[in-house]
Parts: C-alpha cells; sequence; structure tokens
C-alpha cells in the first residue's frame, strides 16, 4: 500500500525531468484533441502544450467558473492551471498540493503574477485547511488517483463546497479488474496508485458523498493520444520512460486504465 509520504517525495524530486518532458511552464496533466488526433508531421512539443491548454478550456466550460467564483485547486502542482484560471476569468483561486517543491514553484508564479487573485498552500486531499462551505467550485486535474483514500478526499471536497457547488474534475479510472501484470507494474505501481473504480464505479462513489453527477465524459481516446506524444518526446529525453509510456497506450487499448471527467453538484 501506497503512503501520501511516496507520493510526497515522488513529485518533489521528478518535477524537472517532468517539465522537460511535458510542459516547461509546469502544466502536468493530460491533453484534449477535439479534433482528429495527434499529427505526426508536427512538433510533438507543441501539440501537446496546444492539448493541455484546449483541455483547461474544456473543463473551464463545463465547470461554470465565472468571475465571482471562489476555486479551490486540489493537486495545483505548479500552479499553472491555477493561475491561468484566474487571470482568464477574474475568480479567486486558491491551490493545494502535496508537494512542497510545487506549492513553492506556485508561489514564484504567483509573485510573477500579482494582479492574479490566487494563493497557494501545501496540504493534503484528506485534511483540508478551509472551513465548510469555503468554496462555490471545486477543480482538479489528474490528481485524485494520487489519494490513498478517494471517498475521505470525496467527503472533504464535499464539505468545503456552497449547497449548489460544482465539482469538477478528471481522474484515471480502472475499466476492468484485475489489471494486466504491465499495466500493474508500469502503471499503477511506477504512478504509486492501485487499481481502483471505472467510470460507473467512480460516479457511485460521487453519489455516496453527496455529489450528484450531472455529467460524465469518458477520455481514455484523449490519454492515448497524450502518450503517442509523450512516447516520441521521451525517445529523446528520457528513453528509460520509453517502455512505460507505451505501457500506457497498451493499457488503454487492453482496457486497463482510461481517463474520465466528472462534472458534480452538491445537492442543497
Amino acid at each position: 500500500m501506497f503512503t501520501e509520504h511516496d507520493t510526497e517525495k515522488y513529485y518533489d524530486h521528478r518535477d524537472d525531468l517532468y517539465r522537460s518532458i511535458w510542459d516547461p511552464e509546469g502544466a502536468l496533466h493530460y491533453g484534449y484533441f477535439p479534433d482528429a488526433g495527434t499529427d505526426p508531421s508536427k512538433d510533438p512539443a507543441q501539440q501537446l502544450v496546444a492539448a493541455f491548454r484546449d483541455w483547461d478550456e474544456e473543463l473551464l466550460a463545463r465547470s461554470g467558473i465565472e468571475e465571482g467564483s471562489t476555486v479551490l485547486d486540489v493537486g495545483c502542482g505548479n500552479g499553472t492551471t491555477s493561475v491561468w484560471l484566474a487571470r482568464r476569468t477574474g475568480c479567486r483561486v486558491t491551490g493545494v498540493d502535496l508537494s512542497l517543491v510545487r506549492v513553492t514553484h506556485a508561489q514564484r508564479l504567483q509573485e510573477a503574477h500579482p494582479k492574479a487573485r490566487v494563493a497557494f498552500h501545501k496540504a493534503s486531499a484528506l485534511r483540508l485547511p478551509f472551513p465548510d462551505a469555503a468554496f462555490s467550485h471545486v477543480w482538479s486535474q489528474s490528481t485524485l488517483y494520487h489519494v490513498h483514500d478517494r471517498p475521505r478526499a470525496l467527503a472533504e471536497v464535499h464539505r468545503v463546497l456552497h449547497d449548489g457547488g460544482t465539482f469538477a474534475f478528471d481522474d484515471l479510472v480502472t475499466p476492468r479488474t484485475p489489471v494486466s501484470a504491465a499495466a500493474r507494474q508500469h502503471i499503477y505501481d511506477r504512478l504509486l496508485c492501485e487499481p481502483a473504480f471505472s467510470a460507473q464505479g467512480y460516479a457511485e462513489q460521487l453519489a455516496g458523498a453527496g455529489l450528484e453527477v450531472t455529467d460524465v465524459l469518458d477520455l481514455s481516446e484523449h490519454l492515448r493520444r497524450t502518450y503517442e506524444l509523450l512516447v516520441r518526446r521521451v525517445a529523446a529525453l528520457a528513453p528509460e520512460l520509453t517502455v512505460p509510456y507505451q505501457a500506457m497506450i497498451d493499457a488503454v487499448d487492453a482496457g486497463d486504465v482510461g481517463w474520465s471527467c466528472f462534472t458534480c453538484r452538491k445537492a442543497a
């Protein structure tokens, strides 16, 4: 069983590597490809950055965040998306992350954008340091699979949301179990997480936490396309990641892993 300390240590020590492969600005979530998909004739780095921003825009549209919103970004990482959200909409964003290294990066980014209404704190999703009903929206990207007690984290999201507030997030899902040995080794063990819920099972967990699911979007093909580009990137930058990144593509094809987006409402 993995722990929060394991996850914190992992991300404290791998930020430079991830920036070199994923996005130099620090965005570390998956990409969205509203058109046909990846283009083998184009620079994979440029395609990745565009896909990351396309997913930001799509999740923003689904969340309903606007200028007067108060937003909690769970798993804010380097603060890239939190600052983007604040500048894009004028809303107020509070970001939390387990990694002190990444929270420190986020605070430096905040200093570079003094007009953005953002604040960052080192905190666990299992113990959010905020009062009840503190936020109109909770936002999270590619984070909750790292949380080793997701039902407790969902209860915390419910607690800090206003009545009628929105929880918009994406996460890895496990369409079927048991997963293959290769998926266990190269995906779940590498990312320090356990195979967990299918998309339907996730929706049931959310409902059990008092969060009414209003929309579910299967993004598994977009996860696959993200890793198609990443495989091209790591061949030159970090060849030791070629095998696990290709394994992600194979696991999506086999149904051992998927990616879904959920939009939820806290019932009044």
